[in-house]
């Protein structure tokens, strides 16, 4: 039994360890918690689902499939493309109890990504997707978002809700004045 389970984590350590920071989150109590099944699949109101599949230890492929579950777009992301760390991939709210909407008011809606480094490293990314009829197009990467808060990727703004402060350039030389 030990061997089993041993060999279904390491196969499964990225799902699970998102799965777990979701449901067991107490950072923002205002968020409406997700289903393990929303991390991976995303039903859209139009009957077509995105679909996030681990491939390799570095590589998520997204997905856009049609109301009959054919495949219309896919793409590989893999290492550190777009600039996020593919160790780990799961969908998230892009605001406040949304996990699709309509940010850019043109008819398409995005959606968001949220990338996972491994590790303790709290800065990840987040990557916005707007979902056209036929692909999915990047709208905007937020660096240093941090899926362990259980905040959505924007706040009703649309600036980002949550940058770790750890992440955060150093402060120092600003402190220091300007060059003389």
């Amino acid at each position: 039994m030990r061997l089993i389970f041993s060999k279904w984590l390491k196969k499964n350590a990225p799902k699970a360890l998102a799965a777990i920071t979701f449901l067991s989150s107490t950072r923002n109590v205002e968020a409406t918690p997700m289903s393990p099944r929303d991390l991976y699949k995303l039903p859209l109101e139009d009957g077509r689902i995105l679909t996030l599949d681990q491939l390799d230890a570095l590589k998520w492929k997204l997905s856009l499939l049609g109301a009959d579950k054919k495949e219309i777009w896919s793409h590989a992301y893999e290492e550190e493309e777009l600039d996020a760390f593919w160790n780990g991939a799961h969908f998230t709210y892009v605001m406040e109890g949304k996990l699709a909407t309509d940010l850019s008011q043109n008819g398409f809606l995005e959606i968001a990504v949220s990338t996972w480094a491994g590790g303790n490293s709290p800065c990840n990314t987040a990557i916005i997707f707007t979902v056209k009829p036929e692909e999915l197009v990047v709208y905007k990467v937020i660096q240093h978002y941090s899926f362990e808060s259980s905040l959505p990727v924007l706040k009703e703004n649309h600036e980002p809700s949550y940058t770790s402060a750890m992440c955060e350039k150093p402060v120092f030389p600003i402190l220091m004045g300007p060059k003389k």
